[in-house]
């Protein structure tokens, strides 16, 4: 059965709160001491699904077929999604910290290899400027989803 063209804005919306629950929870846990690895994971989550919720908003026939092809790199997605929103890419240090954490989170450190919980101290690596830069994206998303469903 065809979407209508409200079925895939809601769809996309619906996505993108997702992926806003999984940065929020990274946030808390943040916040809260919690387990770096998990906050990692969760972020990394998050913004994969945003991005992807994003681009389905922008043109859902076109990205799609595409979503599942991105599979879980990240550095990729948001290089598609920043430029297909025409945004500016990312500036040289968040884009080292974001391919670090792509490179990660693509190879399920964050959830799966025990070996890595115990030679790589979480805090060494870095996502505080890909977080800031996600939520300068969630500010701008809202008013994206915003617009869409007023037309």
């Amino acid at each position: 059965m065809a979407m209508t063209s409200y079925a895939k804005r809601l769809t996309a919306q619906l996505y993108y709160k997702k992926g806003c629950h999984f940065v929020a929870a990274a946030i808390l846990l943040d916040q809260n001491d919690g387990d770096l690895y998990v906050v990692l994971q969760l972020l990394c989550q998050g913004l994969e699904i945003m991005a992807k919720a994003l681009l389905l908003l922008k043109n859902f026939d076109k990205y799609q077929p595409l979503v599942e092809k991105y599979r879980h790199r990240l550095y990729p997605l948001v290089s598609d999604a920043l430029a297909e929103f025409k945004l500016n890419r990312l500036r040289p240090h968040t884009s080292a910290e974001l391919e670090n954490l792509s490179k990660m989170y693509s190879g399920h450190v964050f959830r799966y290899n025990r070996l890595a919980c115990v030679l790589i101290d979480p805090k060494s690596i870095s996502f505080k400027l890909t977080l800031r830069r996600t939520g300068a994206v969630i500010r701008l998303a809202d008013r994206e989803m915003r617009r869409a469903f007023a037309e």
